[in-house]
Formats: structure tokens, sequence, C-alpha cells
């Protein structure tokens, strides 16, 4: 629970402007996102430059804030897949860097074993999912596709997500990987 709690904060600039967008407040939507993500950053950053996916989501959003004031009549689904592009490319330096975006997220509910090689590759599997998630959506709403096209997948990885940890959890205890839980 601690993890998808984390989660959320973490994602919250995109999260707000992606809820706020399709209801017909991309503005104040982009507004929200960039000032929370940029103090959220700032309060767990601190003065160094976050790691690439939370960068990428501050940018994606702050990008989209300045091309509204620029072009007010900027289309929702030009502006999601702006910010989805954004996300994508995050998530892709993530995995190159070897830094999987989504280990920041879930590292919380395990411990120790968070440095643990299997974590690392299972997270990267995670980023990997979420970068093509991502960039799905970003070509998705560029294309104007319908809804159920955009959104099925991000509701599929969500799945993935919740049940998927638990499953190679499960897996690498029972090869003797990862430790019992307390």
């Amino acid at each position: 629970m601690k993890a998808y709690l984390h989660a959320h904060l973490l994602l919250s600039p995109f999260l707000i402007f992606t809820i706020l967008a399709p209801l017909g407040f991309p503005l104040l939507g982009a507004i929200l996102g960039a000032t929370i993500g940029l103090a959220t950053s700032a309060l767990r950053y601190g003065a160094t430059i976050p790691p690439a996916f939370m960068t990428a989501q501050i940018l994606g959003v702050v990008g989209v804030l300045g091309a509204l004031l620029v072009m007010p009549s900027l289309k929702e689904t030009n502006a999601l897949a702006i910010v989805f592009s954004f996300l994508a490319g995050g998530a892709l330096v993530s995995v190159v860097q070897n830094k999987p975006w989504t280990a920041e997220l879930s590292a919380g509910d395990v411990g120790d074993f968070a440095a643990h090689p299997a974590f690392i590759k299972s997270n990267i599997m995670f980023s990997v999912m979420w970068m093509m998630i991502f960039a799905w959506f970003a070509l998705a709403n560029w294309q104007v596709l319908s809804p159920i096209h955009r959104w099925v997948p991000m509701i599929l990885g969500g799945v993935i997500t919740v049940i998927g940890p638990k499953f190679l959890m499960n897996i690498g205890r029972k090869r003797g990987i990862v430790p019992p839980p307390d």
C-alpha cells in the first residue's frame, strides 16, 4: 500500500492533467500538474535533477502548459499526446540507464530486496511495458482514435501492474530468490 500511495504522489503531475484535460480543463490541469510536479520534485529530490521519468513527466506537463498559453485552441487529444510522448521518453531513458522508473515506486514495499538484480530486471520489464503503453497512448491521441482504443491498453497495464509483482514474487520465493515475507 505504501508503494501505491507513493506512486500516485510521484505520478500526480500527469494524472492531474490526464483527468482535467478530457473534462474540458486542460489549462487548469497543466497549471496544477506543473505546480504539484515541481513542488513534489523539490521536496523529494531537493536541488538535484530528478530521475529521468520524473523529469520527463514535469517537462511534458510544463511543455503543454506553454503550448496552451501560446495556442489556447490546442486540442485535448494533442495535449495528451505531448504529455504521453514525454512519459514514453522518460520511461525509455530510465530503462537505458538501468534505473527503471517503476523501481522507485515499488521499492518501498520490498525493503532490502529492492537492490536485488531480480527486482531490477522485473522493474525493467514493467517500465518497458509502460513505455509501450505511453507511446501507444500518445499515438492513439495524435490519431484521435476512439476512447476504447486509447484507454484499454492503459487499463490492462494497470491490472498487470497490480497482479504482476505478486505473481513474480511468488515465483521468486519458490526459487529461493526472494526472501519470505516478514
